[in-house]
């Protein structure tokens, strides 16, 4: 977890440094882009301060809980909250991978494509033919 802390920090770091210039006029960023970088870096943090505190607090509570304990943390609890987290790691990773694709477009957004594009689609024999 620490690990994952440490990581995740580093990249909140360099965009926080990014928009740091932004505010003292080192860089020019189209206001989008900066609205992602924000948005990623307050996610990140937010991840870090709620959801990765409250594992490493199920973990002391599961470590020094007492055998007669009316609502144990179980292994398996601990187990379920650290997948539930690392989905939202996933998540966080994604924005940032996604910003930096946008940083390597010049902050353009591509239009991303649809799986589900009509021509792709089957075509469903419960519909009425004329």
């Amino acid at each position: 977890m620490k690990a994952e802390i440490a990581r995740i920090t580093k990249l909140v770091e360099s965009i926080e440094k990014e928009l740091n210039g932004i505010e003292e006029g080192k860089e020019d960023l189209p206001e989008e882009a900066e609205g992602w970088l924000r948005s990623a870096a307050g996610q990140a943090r937010l991840l870090m301060r709620q959801k990765m505190q409250q594992f490493e607090g199920l973990c002391h509570k599961h470590l020094s809980q007492s055998p007669g304990e009316a609502f144990p943390t179980t292994l398996e609890d601990l187990a379920g909250f650290w997948d539930m987290v690392l989905l939202q790691v996933a998540s966080v990773d994604s924005m940032f991978q996604e910003i930096e694709c946008l940083r390597a477009s010049g902050w353009v957004e591509t239009p991303k494509k649809s799986s589900t594009t009509k021509e792709a689609r089957p075509e469903s024999n419960l519909i009425n033919s004329e």
